[in-house]
Formats: C-alpha cells, structure tokens, sequence
C-alpha cells in the first residue's frame, strides 16, 4: 500500500494589518490622585512598515521608531502624557492608520470605577452541640466585598459595649474589594446561658450609621427547635408496698439540646429537690433526660399532689400534675378464696401443680398480692397476677396463679392482699396437699441445620425430654458412638407439675457435612429411649442430582508446554462428601489428580473442579477420558467423557502490517501499532501471542478478535492488534506474532524489526516569552518543543554572560516521538524595570548551530493574550466514538464559541473550566464534544474567545491521511496455496480494511492562530 506524504512551505511576510492594544503607566489604571497620565498605543504584528497615530488629546504625544522582528514584521508605539484632571471631561483616544489598509483602528483607554461598596455581613455562631461545660466557644464576623478598607468592628454583650475588643483581621479580594474578619472568644457559660451577642459594623458606605448584627444559642439553634414533651410516671400501690411503704414517682423529659433543661418538682406547692439524671441521646436524634421523686405510702393514700416541671432557656417550660390516692373516695375491702386447679391426666389420677387465688368485691382497683407458704412469703417467680377488671356495682376483681411444684410436700398455702380499704393485710384460707405421679418422657431432637448448610457456622443440636414425674431423667449425647462429655443439662417444671428436660450439643456444620451420625440417648425410673439423626436420613430425598461439565484442554498448555490440563467441574448442592474419579479408555487413572477446595457461591450452589494434566502425546492418543462424581447417600453418580480432536487444518497464511501514527497525539506517549492476521484454519480456537526479541509482551499491550467464519468454506480467520510505545527501551526491538493450533506440533510464528525507523531527529522549535508572576519577581520563559532526541541544552545570556535556569523543569514526551522543555529565568522587579536585551541559547544535536531568541525589558510589561487547540489523541479516536477538542486561554474571565464548519455548536456539547496554579497563573480550558461520524465529515472546527476587549480566533483544520505499511507472509513450500487462494481471500482482506480503518482515521492538521480586535 503506498503511504501519503505532508509538504511544508515557507512563504514571504505580505501585506499584514496591525494589532494594537493599550497600555497604562504604572501597569493598571490611573488613580484619581496623580498630577500627569501617561498612556501608551502599541501597534505590533504589521507589514510593511507605513503606520501612523493619532490622539484625541494633542498635550504631550511621542511616536517612538518602528522595530522590525524576526518574522519580519514590525512593531511601534506613541505616547500621550496629559493632566489627570482632563480624563473627567475627555476620554482619551488612539486611532492608527496602517496606510496599506483601508480601516482604521481605533483604542479607547478606560477608567476604573471608584465607588464606594458596603459590606456583606455573616456572624458565625459556634457550634449547637458538642460544646463543653466550663470551657471557650467562639463567634466570628465576617464582612465581605466592600470598598474602601475602612470599616470597625465592635462587639456588644447583652447590648453592652465588651471592654476587651477582639482583633480584626483584614484582606484583599481579586476584585478589588476586601474583606475582614473579627473573632471573640467566649466562655460557654454564657453561650449555653442564652447571652445575646452583637457585631456592630461600621463603614463610610453605610448611609444610616453603624449596623448590627445579633446572635445567641436560642436564636442560632432553636429558632425552629419543637417543644419539649413531658411524662409523669406515679408508682403502682403493689410497688409501694412491696417497698416498705417507700416508691418513685419518674418525670421523663424528651426533646432536644436537653443539657440546658432544669427539672424541678412541687409536693403540695412547696418545692422540693429530685434526683435528675445525664442526657441521653436517643436513636432517632432526640434526647432524654429523667428525675425522680421518692413517694411514702403515707403521703400516697393522704393524696397528696406532685408537679414536675421542666424549664429550658430557648422552649417554652412544660409541668405535669401527678394525682396520687383521693382520701375522700369510699372504699370496698377484697374477699379472697384459694382453691386448687386440676387437670386430669387419665381415669382415677389427678395431678395439682396450681394454686388459684380468687380476690373480688375490691374498690378501688388498686392492691397488691403475694403468697406464703407455712407464714414465710414465696418468691414472685412462682405466682403471677392477672389484670384488675370491673365487675360492676364498682368492684373489681382478679386473680393470682401459684405454681407449686409436685415435690414440695407438707406446708399450708396462703394468698395475701393489700389494699387501700385497710392497713392490714387480707389473708386466704391455707391450703396443703401432697401427690406422687409418675410419667415417662417424650423424646425429640430439635435444631439440626438445613441440607445446604455453610460448613463455616455452628449449629446447636437440642435434645428434649418433656412431659416426665419425677424428676431425675438423664440426657446423653452420642456422635459416632462416642459419648460427648462436658455437657449441662437444664431441667424445668411446667405449670401442671411435669418437668421437662434438654441438653444442648454445639456441632460445627462441616461435622454435619461429613455424614456423622448423632444419637440422643435418654434413662429415666428404670427405662432408656433414643433417637439417632444424620444428614443422610434428612436430606436424600431433598437434593437434586448435580450437573457435570468436562472441559477440554487449553490450547495455550498444548503449543507451549506439551500438556493437556483437562478441567472435570461439578455443580450442584451437597457436594461436601462428592467425589471426583477419572478414567482413560475405560481404565481407573493410578494415582490422585489434583481436587480443589469446595467452593460455596452467593446463590446457594457449591462446586467442586478435578484437573487430570496428560502429556500432549497421551492425550492425542487416548480414544475417550471419563469423569465421574458420586456420593455415599445424596445423589446418584453423574459422568461426561470426552475425546481428542482429529482431522485439524493448520493455518495457511499470516500476514503483518505496520502502522504509524500521521499526526502529533495528545497522550503520554507515542505508539507504533502492528496487526497480525491468521486465516485458512481450522477448527475455530486458536492460541495467539506476541514476543518482544526473546521476550512475551504483556496482555494489556495487544487485543485479539475472536475468530470468525470464512465465506464459503469452513475455515477461520482472526486478527491481533499490537501498540508499542515509543521509547527508548523498544526502538530497537524485534516483534514476533506466535501463533498455537491443534493442528501443529510446534508454533508458527511472523517477526518484523524496525517500526520506529520513521522517527527521525528534529530541530527544536524555541519561543521566548515574558510570563508575569503578580509578585516581587518576574520570570522570563524559554520553550522548546518538537525536538528529538529528547536530550537538549538551555540557558539565558546578558551582555554576553551566561545565566543557568532558575526553574528548570526535565524533558516531557508529547506522545508523537517529540519531547518539550522549558528554561525559566528569575528576574527582580528592579532589573525587569532597567531596558536589557535578555537571550535564550538552545543547543541540540540535530542542528551543528545553536538556536537564540531575545527578550528585551521595558519599564511595564504588556500582556497579551493567547490561546490554542488539543486535538484528539490517536488513541482516543481509536478506542471512543466521542471526538474531544479542547481549547485552552489566559483570558480567564472570556467566554467561547465553538463552531462546526459553518454551524454554531450546541451549548450541551460545550464544557467549560476555570484553573488557577501554583505560579499564580490562570487558565480557561474549553471541551467540545462531537461524534465520530460528525469528525470525520467536518473538514474545520473553530474556537471563539471573547472577554470584552480582546478575541481570539483559533482554527483546526481537519485532513484524514493513513499510513499504513503491508507486510505479508506466506509459506511457499505449501503445495496447496495457488494464486485461486489468493483471490479466495476477498473476506480477510475486508476484515483487515475494516480494522485498519478505525487506524486510518489518524489526521493531519495544523492550529492556526487568528487573533481579531
């Protein structure tokens, strides 16, 4: 395939209209205050030299001669001095007349505005939490944006002036204005005491005087704070009693911010003291906070009142009204009876394991039970009370249940009440009685995991023994046989007087898994029962028969190592205890192949793989290979077999291609690609790598399609596609595309050395330039760009002395094969302000002569904008359907345009970003988004950049130009191949246009900068 070629030429300097700009003394603005303004017009970028100014304003103007620059153009000044006080009633203008062009340009100097800008006032409160009893908070005011810098700041408590005033700290914004700060730092007490806090703001643009500013805790965190709510819990007459004639009455407080809270009571109107609680912060973002109150029964049954009340600085204070006993209310004394409860167990038997306690007739509902047995009170676990119902006539009755267990024999009974209607107790009659019934245990084994249980857990085994009289049953447990020691067991009385018993065995899951059997082994009055339980009884009937796959071997282990790894992978449940056998022609494989650990997945499935490694010899002359898995109880055995594959095509041809990048790419390096093509084979799978010399390369370094069908016949073809980066380690090389199929006893391989070579050495190309620093120091910039090797010496020469780089950065890869750097000096404001001629010298080994630019001082820097294009890189266009430009200028405040041809841009295609750097520069960065199909068909694209005094034009011209070098291979000791297969071949040459097309859509281009007043 013959390559394009790109031409360069260098053209004579025409006819060119000039660029003027304004210049200040002083490098800004006039201020109001000064005598004389000196204004300067520059005219620069013009050919030929014929140009004339003129001013306005005819007070003091010099037209300084025309200088002619290197590229052959010129450059030329005028300057205008006047009285500062003629700029109020004369705008001062330049018109330059270039008088080989027909239009005028004409530059108007501005002045700044000088008005006045009050503050922006913020007072920041400190935190609403997390403040610390006895320690310093913080307030701060902060004023923003206003002009000039004068204003005070003052700080008032509680309205009052403080005698110690707090610093403020002042500093200026890029806009001109200012902007200050004042900090005060005060105790927390009076922060969380509800102190109001004023900054008082002074300034010459407040027309109506001082402003201020108020902030307290209620205003800063509780200006839509909810009320507090409050609850007040009396204590039960049974707890009063219960007591010793002593209880609490609970005030609980829930809400917000509650540190503050003060909670107090009032027995009877007389304040009395409580015992408060910490705050506590509760799940949902509120807090609590409790007291308590000690009740006396006495005080109880005299009714007397108690109020909690609950009183924060910032919420409105909450009271509750507790009402204890009304002495005026008449009372009904209780009547208590106690009978037994029976259920019948079988004909002639009766078993009483429960006392019932019946208390009616009672007014109020208020009272309290308990039991005694022989005069000495029972513990509440062994009775309980049910609720207090009305019964009518207004009376209430309940009940109260005794479980007495069937061994406790001897004693009398007694159900005791309290009750508001006297101060004695109300006592039942006694009941006695003893029994002796015997029954035998009900076994069961309870908690056994499922049949897919994780062997990574524990499961607890629990073996019951229920329903028994009397007590003394025993529990073993038993695991293949083996009695468990260690073990305790737990005995409980049910309410009917049987008891029941259990003992728990912890077994990991894996023991389950491996098919252990476990026995529950019960003795009792004489008699033994057991149970036994294993996942073989569970679960065989529950698991589905598992799924077999056998895969063949990789090709990879075939062509390069002389293996055959084949691969047995079985899916299923319960494979714990499977096993995995192999067979070759029918007969047991001597010794054990490779089993990988049990595998457990997300969707409750397991798997377990089998590697069988054959040598390339045994596989091909085996006829069949079995694999098979089987369990002891769970499933019946599954098996696959397979056989090696005969009668395989070799691949009969394979191709190379080089390609090269046609234009400069925006990555990190450079890149040479290499496509490898192998056709004519079959079957489909097929093994590919590359080898850099005696080296393989790296996956991530080539892709490689999947092979795909040939029309016509039944062969395949498929491609691999190499990037090589351009550097030093690889320029050298050799790259060799190996390629494996089961059809060949050894690997085919294609090599091809050189693909660097077009990379020939280039001369730098050097630009000089003065970079403002906005500070006490100005940097002067040498750049060299494009150039290779990457190797390069630069320094700056005055009056022939030699000056070393003050800030000096290594050579950087553009990532066409080019390199880039930079060479700064330092210079002092005052050598910057003396007039000397500044030179930059660059030495590189493609040029025997040094390249030298100069810069020459003046006594105020004049700035002029630029900007340029990123285009695309080359492996972006490869690898995305988006197309990115981006345009990049100093003129940070501008807007930009971009355009299509001759079609404005949509602005959601357009991305625009703002950066500031270390060096104090700023930079606007502008992305337009387009599609592939929208580059390819667009021969320009344009960016437009507008900030209101200057506009810059920058267009990229778009030219498609592939570069492609074909080389082939063929094996000419191949009988078959005639030049009919040359012409059968029409698919893979397609298919190497079509993946060398997305290649060829590399362009070349070039960035010309327009720059339009």
């Amino acid at each position: 395939m013959e390559t394009g070629h790109v031409y360069n030429f260098s053209l004579p300097v025409g006819q060119r209209a000039p660029e003027v700009y304004p210049l200040y003394a002083g490098c800004g603005s006039p201020a109001p205050a000064e005598d004389k303004v000196t204004l300067v017009c520059l005219a620069t970028n013009f050919s030929p030299n014929d140009l004339a100014f003129t001013w306005n304003i005819k007070d003091d103007v010099k037209n300084f001669p025309s200088v002619r620059r290197s590229d052959m153009t010129y450059i030329e000044s005028s300057q205008l001095t006047f009285p500062a006080s003629k700029w109020d009633s004369e705008t001062p203008t330049c018109t330059v007349k270039h008088n080989q062009q027909k239009e005028k340009k004409i530059i108007v100097f501005k002045r700044q505005d000088q008005r006045m800008q009050p503050p922006r006032v913020h007072l920041l409160p400190p935190p609403c939490v997390g403040t610390s009893e006895g320690g310093t908070v913080e307030l701060i005011c902060l004023l923003l944006q206003f002009k000039p810098n004068s204003t005070e700041v003052q700080w008032l408590l509680n309205g009052r002036e403080l005698n110690k005033p707090a610093p403020t700290l002042f500093a200026a914004d890029q806009d001109g204005s200012f902007m200050a700060r004042s900090l005060l730092r005060i105790s927390s007490s009076n922060w969380e005491g509800g102190d109001t806090f004023t900054c008082r703001v002074t300034h010459p643009a407040l027309k109506e005087g001082p402003e201020l500013y108020n902030s307290s805790k209620c205003s800063a965190c509780h200006s839509h704070a909810t009320a507090m709510t409050l609850y007040l819990f009396a204590p039960s007459y049974d707890e009063l009693v219960r007591g010793n004639g002593k209880g609490h009455a609970t005030c609980l407080v829930l809400g917000y911010d509650l540190a503050s809270v003060q909670i107090s009571w009032q027995v009877n109107g007389v304040v009395t003291e409580g015992q408060t609680g910490v705050t506590r912060h509760e799940s949902n973002g509120t807090e609590s906070r409790t007291s308590t109150q000690t009740i006396s029964l006495a005080d109880w049954k005299a009714g007397r009142r108690y109020i909690c009340r609950a009183k924060h600085p910032c919420v409105k204070e909450v009271t509750q009204e507790l009402s204890t006993f009304d002495p005026k209310t008449p009372t009904k004394k209780p009547s208590v009876s106690v009978s037994r409860v029976f259920s019948e167990d079988s004909p002639g038997e009766e078993d009483h394991p429960t006392l019932l306690c019946n208390i009616r007739g009672f007014y109020p509902k208020e009272l309290s039970v308990s039991w005694e047995n022989n005069s000495h009170p029972l513990p509440r676990t062994l009775y309980s009370s049910g609720p207090v119902v009305a019964t009518g006539n207004e009376a209430f009755s309940t009940y109260s249940l005794l479980r007495v267990g069937p061994g406790e024999r001897g004693g009398a009974y007694t159900c005791v009440v309290m009750h508001p209607s006297t101060d004695r107790p109300t006592r039942s009659n006694k009941v006695s009685f003893d029994w002796a019934l015997s029954r035998a245990p009900e076994v069961s084994i309870t908690g056994h995991p499922a049949c897919n249980a994780p062997g990574a857990e524990t499961s607890v085994f629990r073996c019951s023994a229920s329903n028994f009289f009397p007590a003394g049953a025993e529990i073993l447990w038993l695991v293949k046989g083996q009695e468990q020691p260690g073990l305790t067991q737990t005995i409980t009385r049910s309410r009917d007087g049987r008891y029941s018993a259990s003992l728990e065995l912890s077994v990991p899951n894996a023991q389950w898994n491996q098919l252990a059997e476990f026995t529950c082994r019960v003795s009792h009055a004489g008699a033994t029962q057991q149970k036994n339980l294993s996942k073989c009884a569970v679960c065989q009937d529950s698991t589905p028969q598992p799924t077999l796959y056998l895969l063949p071997p990789p090709l990879e282990g075939l062509v390069l190592r002389a293996e055959a790894l084949l691969t047995c992978l079985v899916v299923g449940y319960q494979l714990d205890q499977a096993t995995l056998t192999w067979e070759v022609d029918k007969k047991p494989l001597a010794g054990s192949p490779s089993v990988r650990a049990l595998v457990t997945h997300d969707n409750g499935t397991q798997s377990l793989r089998s590697h069988l490694n054959l040598s390339r010899t045994d596989w091909e002359a085996a006829h069949t290979v079995l694999c098979r898995v089987s369990h002891r109880c769970l499933f019946a055995p599954q098996e696959e077999t397979l056989q090696p594959l005969r009668g395989a095509d070799p691949p009969r041809k394979l191709s190379i291609h080089v390609l090269h990048p046609s234009l400069p790419q925006s990555s990190a390096e450079a890149s040479a690609w290499l496509l490898c093509e192998v056709s004519n084979f079959s079957p489909a799978e097929i093994f590919l790598t590359w080898w850099e010399n005696e080296t393989s390369v790296s996956p991530s370094w080539f892709t490689t399609t999947a092979p795909f069908a040939q029309p016509g016949n039944a062969m395949y073809s498929t491609q691999s596609l190499l990037r090589i980066p351009a550097s030093q380690g690889h320029m050298a090389s050799t790259y060799t595309c190996m390629v494996g199929h089961v059809s060949s006893p050894s690997m085919l391989n294609i090599s091809r050395n050189g693909v660097f070579d077009f990379l020939e050495p280039a001369r730098p190309l050097v630009t000089a330039f003065h970079e403002p620093s906005g500070s006490s120091r100005e940097k002067l910039v040498c750049l060299a760009t494009d150039f290779r090797p990457k190797d390069i010496d630069m320094k700056w020469e005055v009056r022939g002395q030699e000056r070393r780089c003050s800030d000096s950065l290594p050579s950087k890869a553009l990532g066409n094969g080019m390199f880039q750097q930079s060479c700064a000096l330092l210079l002092s404001l005052e050598e910057w302000t003396q007039p000397e001629t500044y030179t930059c010298v660059v030495n590189h080994s493609s040029d025997t002569a040094a390249v030298r630019r100069e810069l020459t001082s003046t006594q105020c820097p004049a700035w002029s904008p630029t900007a340029h294009t990123l285009p695309p890189s080359f492996e972006w266009l490869l690898q995305n359907e988006t197309v990115v430009l981006t345009c990049v200028t100093d003129m940070f405040n501008a807007s930009v345009e971009w355009t299509a041809g001759e079609e404005l841009a949509a602005l959601e295609t357009v991305e625009n970003k703002k950066e500031k750097f270390p060096n104090g520069s700023s930079w606007l960065f502008s992305q337009l988004k387009v599609n592939f199909s929208v580059w390819n068909s667009t021969e320009s694209f344009s960016c437009q950049v507008k900030d209101g005094q200057s506009e810059l034009r920058v267009n990229v011209t778009h030219i498609p130009d592939p570069r492609v070098i074909d080389f082939t291979f063929k094996d000419e000791n191949n009988d078959d191949y005639t030049e009919m297969d040359e012409s059968n071949n029409v698919w893979p040459t397609v298919s190497t246009f079509v993946a060398l097309f997305l290649l060829t859509l590399l362009y070349s281009g070039f960035v010309t900068f327009i720059k339009v007043k």
